[in-house]
């Protein structure tokens, strides 16, 4: 794969060794994500040129302000699970639990009511309590269950409505900045578009907040038109997430 400046001599080039790519997606006249391979490569540009003729490689021109992102997609040693504490399942319970103890621990201040400070059971209510699900990121192991090492608790609004709400979302430390984060958004992302839903409500504190500014399509919540009435009264919705 390379990467060729428009310029005259296009000295911009830059060529990626042993990297597979998958389907190519237009999203629009200004932004191209190829994904589905190993890997996945954004490339946002006011102008950019494709040819995909020769099967065993991609040559994409851009201008030399375009922005170009090349993520390793964590396929192989990695899966993705849904569970909500209503399910049956034997190992439902350990990987809320693991959950749980991520979000207390990555997420400190929601332990408490941000009104009075007094001690809260939000987290607790969120994981256990069945209204919500979480989609959860766990290390595959070959002498173990593995390891959870992030997680997103939320729930589906009426289909009609097209939003879901996200009160909770966490990595574990020893996991941040590695794209764990950004790996499961895109996961969640995927399953909410496939059944319709366009907009995400988020819930939280600003502890909270770091990881849903590193994604895109984001903006401050607007709460006067929010069509959903807080989890608590003690958190309140600070982004609007447009999926």
């Amino acid at each position: 794969m390379e990467f060729c400046s428009d310029q005259k001599d296009c000295g911009g080039k830059v060529r990626v060794d042993k990297v597979s790519v998958g389907i190519l997606n237009v999203v629009d006249w200004r932004y191209v994500i190829v994904e589905d391979g190993n890997c996945e490569v954004a490339v946002e540009a006011n102008k950019f040129g494709i040819d995909d003729s020769d099967p065993n490689s991609l040559h994409i021109s851009i201008n030399r302000n375009a922005k170009v992102k090349i993520s390793v997609k964590l396929v192989d040693d990695y899966a993705f699970f849904v569970v909500n504490s209503k399910d049956t399942n034997s190992n439902c319970k350990c990987y809320l639990e693991e959950v749980l103890k991520i979000y207390t621990r990555e997420l400190p201040a929601m332990n408490y009511a941000a009104n009075t400070g007094k001690q809260s059971m939000f987290l607790e209510k969120c994981v256990l309590k069945g209204k919500y699900c979480t989609l959860l990121l766990k290390s595959k192991s070959t002498e173990g269950p593995g390891e959870v090492i992030a997680g997103i608790t939320y729930q589906i609004i009426p289909a009609d409505m097209q939003y879901a709400e996200v009160p909770l979302a966490a990595v574990s430390s020893a996991y941040q900045h590695k794209g764990f984060g950004h790996f499961l958004y895109m996961e969640l992302r995927k399953r909410l578009q496939n059944v319709g839903v366009h907009t995400i409500y988020c819930w939280g504190d600003k502890e909270s907040e770091g990881f849903w500014v590193k994604q895109k399509w984001i903006k401050k919540a607007d709460l006067a038109g929010c069509p959903l009435s807080p989890t608590s009264e003690e958190h309140y919705a600070f982004l609007v997430v447009r999926l």
